[in-house]
């Protein structure tokens, strides 16, 4: 029995001991565990089904010991792409890019079992890509895909239900979020006028990004059907995947619509007399097959003497000249496909329509009150000396 009791030797009391055993079907692992001097059989009989616990947990972890982080990563890259144990069917080019991250930042751990990587070994490949420079997100990405690979090993009952992903709790960094550069009005005008004047092949490919606030890859798959000139709106359902070379779902994953302003629709009226033979709306250019759209923005921006943006820019140009023209934000969430309130609230901030106004109401002094003030603070100093040469203040 696992629980029994005896009589303590020197006291005479009575009292109880326990003792577990457990192995594998194989005999080849068999662990034992015992307690003694416990004052009643209530308090063995708790320590008996604690024991029992430990021991399961024990022996679970000893039989996945062998399982090699190798083995475990190839499974879980292979379900990324069947969707066998996970919640949500990725994106390929989301797979591809964690495989990436698996495959070049954590193949040192390729011979060590899954249950022997420790949070010093995630911190230590942290610390490695840090000093690459390679950015937080990117460092956060991994730390994501990790925890991800431990969840879905315990739901496939590769590992035990007891273990904790080492990433937990391991710093990254602090997050880094850079001002992205959009052009203002003005370089917009300017950007289409010169591309115009030029006669510059990537125009109507510019202008209907600038106008509709499609991605890129958007932008290529779409088709002339899905354009409707009486209800003047664009279904986007398409975008065109070039890693691997194939027309999918929207980054989101589902289909929205975009209005056609009068711009726009002038626009596309003309297209439609080019490219109404190939299917699709927008030419097909070399350069664009290639993935150097943004190559090529960058490099006309530079002739014309405007900031220099990504092909990407366009899109936040396109929201940021909404949220200006006090278009509500929850619609060019809408317009533009986000889910998300916090992507949409870098748009918000780009904008200024949060702070846009605040000061307007801080009026303390009238204008001749202020110009008064301000020029008696030219000529006096701190202890009310006057300057013996009042011209220099100007140059001051």
């Amino acid at each position: 029995m696992s629980v029994k009791s005896y009589v303590d030797k020197i006291t005479g009391n009575i009292l109880w001991e326990v003792r577990v055993t457990a192995s594998k079907s194989n005999k080849k692992v068999r662990l034992d565990r015992g307690k003694e001097g416990i004052a009643s059989e209530d308090e063995a009989k708790k320590i008996e089904k604690k024991l029992k616990k430990d021991l399961r947990d024990e022996l679970s972890t000893r039989s996945y010991n062998g399982v090699l982080w190798k083995k475990v990563t190839d499974e879980f890259i292979e379900a990324m792409h069947t969707g066998k144990g996970l919640d949500t069917q990725l994106q390929d080019s989301s797979i591809e890019d964690y495989c990436s991250l698996i495959k070049v930042y954590t193949s040192q751990w390729n011979k060590l079992p899954i249950t022997q990587i420790s949070r010093i070994d995630v911190k230590r490949t942290m610390d490695q890509m840090e000093q690459k420079g390679l950015s937080s997100h990117r460092r956060r990405k991994l730390k994501s895909i990790i925890n991800s690979i431990f969840e879905w090993s315990i739901f496939m009952e590769k590992i035990p239900a007891n273990i904790v992903s080492p990433a937990l709790g391991v710093k990254t960094g602090k997050k880094e979020e850079k001002k992205p550069d959009i052009l203002t009005l003005t370089e917009i005008q300017k950007l289409l006028d010169m591309a115009q004047y030029y006669k510059h092949e990537w125009y109507p490919i510019w202008a209907t990004a600038l106008l509709s606030g499609m991605r890129s890859g958007e932008l290529y798959a779409l088709k002339w059907n899905s354009i409707n000139f009486e209800n003047k709106i664009i279904s986007v359902t398409e975008s065109y995947d070039k890693r691997n070379q194939k027309f999918k779902s929207t980054k989101g994953g589902y289909w929205r619509d975009v209005p056609i302003n009068t711009a726009l629709e002038g626009l596309l009226k003309e297209l439609r007399k080019q490219t109404t033979h190939t299917g699709f709306v927008l030419p097909r250019m070399r350069d664009w097959d290639k993935g150097e759209q943004a190559r090529i923005l960058r490099s006309f921006c530079v002739e014309i003497g405007i900031k220099s943006i990504k092909f990407h820019a366009l899109r936040a140009c396109f929201a940021t000249q909404l949220l200006r023209d006090k278009v509500a934000p929850v619609v060019v969430m809408k317009i533009c496909g986000w889910k998300e309130l916090k992507t949409m609230q870098r748009y918000v901030r780009l904008a200024g329509i949060e702070i846009d106004g605040a000061t307007d109401g801080l009026k303390f002094l009238s204008t001749q009150e202020a110009t008064e003030r301000i020029l008696d603070l030219y000529k006096k100093d701190s202890v009310g000396t006057v300057w013996e040469n009042a011209s220099t203040v100007g140059c001051a």
